[in-house]
């Protein structure tokens, strides 16, 4: 017995393995649902094996259902012609499948498939084998048809494997050289051969000939038009694959009766035939022979079709598919309710041409993340790489057959040059005729029109140079396509998943096929915005965004990029995104349409704005423009275990607000201060709306930010006049929610009280003390208040805890300010030393957490109030929709009493303090005090308006009343100037004594005993300090006291560092520290004593750039510190972002030393 060589061995166990899986695999578990051209060629293939025929009726519409598919044939694509409905597909695949169903069952597509593919690896392993060696052949051939996105399709009852094997087959009968004895050769022994045998020969005659057919290769040469028919009929691009043999021939056929010198010798050729001559028509007979034979295929399957529907185009007429119910799923008539898919629409809806489009798509056809050939078919380059080689190196491999010609090299290559060509102009047909739909669908792993031509590449590959670019090819190949080749169902269910990471995310995205990537499989990645101004879609490419449905907001996942598509229906200028970030630090990176910016977070939950110019675009059919926009937030964070009340258990980045809105981008634009390029745009809104008190707002905002005071005021009063009609909006609105204003309950307190107050005080809504839920203290009756009650906190006997919180209301976006009226009695001490915060007050989103808070110290007094309650204002901007608690935390230092909480829309005082600011620039100086008296009657306690009625008696010379408004405001133990560092700037310039004295004994109280001048990065500077003792031991306390100066407006809070480090100590570093505390080991060279400026209390973001800052604190020295002599660093650092401000290039600076002594030593 013959023994199986190793290849052959290895062939039938990857058969044998292949066809198992085809029998064993339960389709109905790996996936739940046909869709669309699985649906279709399913019940085709039924409708041939059950009714011969291929018209849609109920029959077959029962037979999904009784096969398991409960939501039915979804996607169905269905033609009605003369009242019959017909299945609207080519006919071929469901012929060659009908048989494999009627035996098999559903299993049968599986058999068929396999069947084709297992033949598809067994012809490339025949034909390379011409070439070179069999294992090494066989392994290519493996790899070719294992190792590509052609895989996939093999799990679809889809004709992309039908169409793969018969081009295969088809260029395999053309190109294949191995042969046995022709035919001619046969015949011409007959004169040798006895008349008996001569008689036998005739008989044999059919056999001999078809020996002849499918052993040689002139004749399977004939035999090469049929397949490729086949696959022309399933898919009519697949005609183009009859050219080459056709072009070879009209080549042959020129050469014959035109030849010319010899391709080796150069020699003149023999005397030319006659034209009469029989054998100079034998090469342009095969090609009319062939070509018939093609015609006649593909023309039979067209009347076939015809036969079977009543048309020849399967894909125009009244063609529709339909989702969740289809036609005799009822009673009722359905055929309506379909979606129209025609070919006779196609030039009018989906074909469009622009050359910039062609030639990107020509660039993503190469290496688009979802349809590259380099990703998913990178066998592809192989097969080029092996073609050229061969080519220019000019060591053709010979077979018997082909040694005979003198030619052969070049007959060779030409073949495969024309191949290739032929290749070339395929991709190019289907990129220019489909430029939004070149690869197949929205359901396709990668190319699936290339898929059915693919196998063409490996018949460019005839001797293999080196084994080196093969196992390049696996390595790239199963790189990019291990984890989908490995799981075909989970493949063929999320067709874009596995491009959301990896090398997958290093290749660009196909803009050009927003509507048709295999991402919208998921249709939440596609958001459609009709409703905005102007209307959009945004197409998300990844899945690194959460909550994205039907909202213009959505979360990037932190430490992550998102990439998505703006698709806008006419050409837009600018783009605005607001981002907001989550309460850690963060940095977002930002590219839209080529245009990169970068948003450092150093606040919790700050909102800013960008604004992109939308220069770059993609065409997209005839008036839709597509702008890729990717964002990536470089850190993120677990609501759970980062913010209160929040269960998401997502890493969040920071969350996205997109808009087109004419309002949103010259907002941007201004706050990016912009606002020449903002003004034409509001200008042109308030064109249309004249009476938009937000645009008109913003307006006259960008025309005082570009310094046209003149403009700016007159818009302001233009807003102050809108706002009687923006009040009764308002309170429609809150009416509207359910969330009345306050207006009746508040109408006795009005009495004679400025216009500005008149406008809010029916805006306010009031949330009564004794009315909210809370944790700790009680409701007590109180003469005087709101309602007559309060609750109130008592220390020692309550514990700490929300004295008042809630209710949950919803607000509308925007800016707002709550205004908290609470009695807070200081303890005995609070004038001596700097005290913890006492209380909290807070603003609370559900979804959000914090968005606004404030800690409030003891001895915090009020000028404007000579009332025991005093009123605390906290502002905040909501960015989104939210429903609102607001919240007084007490921390169980001192009594704390709450009366109400009012809530009101900023904007009446925005506009108040903007003619304020204005009237402050032109030296209108009555002007600005008579709207500054106006805020501070609102909201005595905000220190912008504070300010501005301090600027405004400055101007006015009222240094009476500045005297007056100091006096109250501060005294000895305020730990901060405040406003009075406007008024000590101009202190020379004073012609009022006592103000002066008061001024310079108020400064004396902030000079240091040790003078240091120290700036942070321009922000705050140490002006000095001082320390209670030089020399101390463990154990013992001691004070140092801190002046700071704030140099410029911050937005951040930053934290003070202060570390007592061990002189030329051994590992007494901040890294060694670090280390040890990472250990568990002790430090006993090094303390510190870090903390926020005055304990939380006043925040540097709420500091007035030129005021001076005092703090002071005991510090106990550890019992375990080792003695000798300290350094004192001192350094500024944003706890958010971890970043340091630098002095001097340095990130900290030496104040001095102190001495620590043996615990029995002296401290002198």
């Amino acid at each position: 017995m013959k023994k199986l060589r190793v290849e052959h061995s290895i062939f039938l166990g990857i058969c044998g393995f292949f066809l198992a899986l085809a029998c064993n695999i339960d389709y109905h578990r790996a996936v739940n649902y046909l869709f669309s051209d699985e649906a279709v060629y399913y019940m085709m293939a039924q409708s041939f094996a059950y009714d011969q025929d291929l018209e849609y009726t109920q029959k077959d519409l029962v037979r999904v259902y009784k096969d398991g598919w409960q939501v039915g044939p979804q996607g169905v694509f269905l033609n009605k012609i003369d009242e019959k409905i017909y299945y609207s597909k080519s006919f071929i695949y469901p012929l060659f499948l009908s048989p494999f169903l009627f035996l098999f069952g559903f299993k049968g597509f599986l058999l068929l498939n396999m069947g084709l593919f297992l033949l598809m690896i067994w012809i490339g392993w025949k034909y390379l084998r011409q070439f070179n060696a069999p294992s090494l052949s066989l392994f290519l051939s493996c790899t070719f048809f294992l190792l590509s996105a052609s895989f996939i399709y093999h799990f679809w009852v889809t004709p992309e494997t039908l169409n793969m094997f018969c081009i295969t087959l088809g260029l395999f009968l053309w190109l294949y050289q191995g042969e046995t004895q022709t035919f001619q050769e046969t015949l011409i022994q007959r004169k040798q051969m006895p008349r008996r045998t001569l008689v036998l020969l005739i008989m044999h005659m059919p056999a001999l000939f078809g020996k002849w057919l499918f052993t040689t290769s002139k004749g399977r040469l004939y035999l090469a038009p049929i397949p490729i028919a086949i696959a022309a009929a399933s898919k009519l691009p697949n005609a183009l694959f009859i050219l080459p043999i056709v072009l070879d021939l009209l080549f042959e056929s020129v050469r014959e009766i035109f030849p010319g010198k010899s391709a080796r010798s150069g020699a003149r050729s023999q005397r030319p035939l006659r034209w009469n001559s029989p054998h100079i028509w034998r090469s342009p007979g095969r090609l009319v022979l062939i070509s018939a034979v093609f015609w006649l295929v593909f023309g039979c399957s067209y009347l076939f079709q015809y036969g079977f529907t009543g048309h020849f185009n399967p894909y125009a007429g009244d063609r529709k598919t339909f989702y969740g119910e289809f036609p005799f799923s009822n009673n009722d008539d359905v055929w309506e309710k379909g979606i129209r898919l025609s070919n006779d629409d196609y030039f009018k809806e989906s074909f469009y041409f622009q050359p910039k489009v062609l030639l990107y798509n020509m660039y993503y056809y190469i290496v688009g993340r979802f349809t590259g050939i380099f990703p998913y078919f990178f066998c592809s380059f192989l097969a080029l790489y092996y073609f050229l080689r061969t080519a220019f190196s000019r060591s053709y491999p010979l077979t018997t057959a082909e040694v005979r010609k003198d030619s052969f090299s070049q007959v060779m290559i030409r073949r495969r040059i024309f191949l290739l060509l032929i290749i070339g102009a395929s991709m190019l047909s289907y990129i220019i005729m489909a430029p939004s739909n070149y690869q197949g669908g929205g359901g396709a792993f990668g190319n699936r029109f290339f898929v059915n031509f693919y196998p063409s590449f490996l018949f460019l590959i005839t001797g293999m140079s080196s084994l080196r670019p093969l196992i390049i090819s696996w390595i790239i190949g199963s790189s990019f396509l291990a984890q989908s080749l490995l799981n075909p169902f989970q493949t063929s269910w999320s067709p874009a998943f596995h491009a959301y990471r990896g090398l997958f995310r290093l290749l660009p995205v196909e803009l050009t096929l927003v509507d048709t990537l295999p991402t919208n499989v998921n249709p939440h990645l596609m958001q459609a915005f009709h409703n905005e101004t102007p209307p959009f879609r945004l197409y998300y490419f990844d899945d690194h965004a959460y909550n994205i449905d039907r909202s213009t907001t959505f979360w990037v996942r932190g430490e992550e990029t998102i990439e998505l598509a703006l698709r806008t229906f006419e050409p837009q200028s600018y783009l605005a995104l607001t981002f907001t970030n989550g309460p850690l630090g963060n940095q977002v990176d930002v590219e839209v349409a080529g245009v990169t910016q970068s948003i450092v977070f150093d606040i919790p939950k700050e909102t800013r704005k960008l604004v992109f110019p939308l220069k770059w675009s993609m065409p997209y059919f005839t008036t839709s423009r597509i702008y890729p926009v990717k964002i990536r937030s470089h850190t993120g964070y677990v609501p759970r275990f980062t913010v209160e009340g929040q269960d998401v258990v997502r890493n969040l980045g920071c969350r996205v607000n997109v808009s087109l809105h004419p309002f949103d981008i010259a907002k941007a634009l201004r706050e990016n201060h912009q606002p020449h390029k903002a003004i034409p745009i509001l200008e042109s809104m308030l064109t249309a709306e004249p009476k938009d008190i937000f645009a008109r707002y913003e307006y006259a905002l960008a025309y005082q930010q570009a310094n046209m005071l003149e403009s700016a005021e007159r818009e302001f009063q233009r807003c102050n006049a809108l706002l009687p009609e923006f009040q009764q909006v308002f309170i429609s609105q809150c009416q509207i929610q359910g969330e009345p204003c306050a207006r009746e309950r508040i109408a006795g307190e009005l009495g004679t009280v400025s216009d500005l107050a008149r406008l809010l005080y029916p805006l306010i809504r009031r949330y009564e003390a004794e009315h909210l839920p809370r944790t700790t203290g009680q409701i007590l009756p109180w003469q005087g208040t709101s309602n007559d009650a309060v609750a109130a906190f008592t220390p020692k006997a309550n514990p700490p805890g929300f004295l008042v919180y809630g209710p949950p209301s919803k607000y509308q976006p925007g800016t707002y300010q709550a205004r908290f009226r609470i009695q807070l009695q200081s303890p005995k001490d609070a004038y001596e030393r700097i005290s913890a915060p006492a209380m909290f007050i807070e603003v609370f989103d559900q979804k959000q957490g914090i968005i606004a808070r404030k800690a409030v110290a003891p001895e915090v007094k009020t000028f404007f109030d000579s009332s025991p309650f005093q009123e605390y204002t906290l502002t905040f901007d909501l960015v989104f929709p939210g429903i609102l608690e607001f919240r007084v935390y007490t921390t169980g230092l001192s009594h704390v009493s709450v009366d109400r909480i009012d809530v009101y829309p900023y904007l009446p005082l925005q506009i108040y303090q903007s003619l304020a600011e204005v009237s402050l620039a032109q030296k209108d100086s009555q002007q600005a005090l008579h709207y500054a008296q106006q805020l501070l009657d609102v909201a005595p306690q905000t220190p912008e308006f504070q300010l501005l009625y301090l600027r405004a008696l400055q101007q006015t010379g009222q240094w009476e009343k500045i005297l007056e408004l100091l006096r109250s405001e501060f005294s000895g133990a305020s730990a901060h100037t405040g406003i009075a560092s406007v008024v000590f700037e101009a202190l020379p310039q004073i012609p009022h004594q006592e103000l002066r004295t008061f001024l310079e004994e108020f400064y004396a109280k902030f000079v240091p005993a040790i003078p240091l001048q120290a700036e942070f990065s321009g922000k705050i500077a140490l002006m000095g300090y001082d320390i209670s003792v030089s020399a101390l031991a463990p154990g013992d306390s001691f004070s140092i006291q801190y002046i700071w100066k704030a140099l410029d407006s911050m937005m951040a809070d930053y934290t003070i560092f202060v570390h007592f480090t061990k002189k030329e100590g051994f590992l007494v570093s901040e890294t060694a520290a670090k280390i040890k505390r990472r250990l568990g080991m002790s430090v006993n060279k090094m303390f510190q004593h870090d903390h926020d400026l005055l304990n939380g209390t006043y925040p540097t973001s709420h500091w007035i750039p030129g005021e001076l800052i005092r703090e002071q604190y005991d510090i106990v020295v550890p019992q375990e510190i080792e003695p000798g002599t300290y350094e004192i660093w001192v350094g500024v650092w944003n706890p958010l972002t971890k970043i340091r401000l630098e002095s001097h290039d340095a990130t900290k600076i030496k104040l001095g030393e102190i001495v620590i002594w043996p615990m029995n030593g002296s401290n002198g």
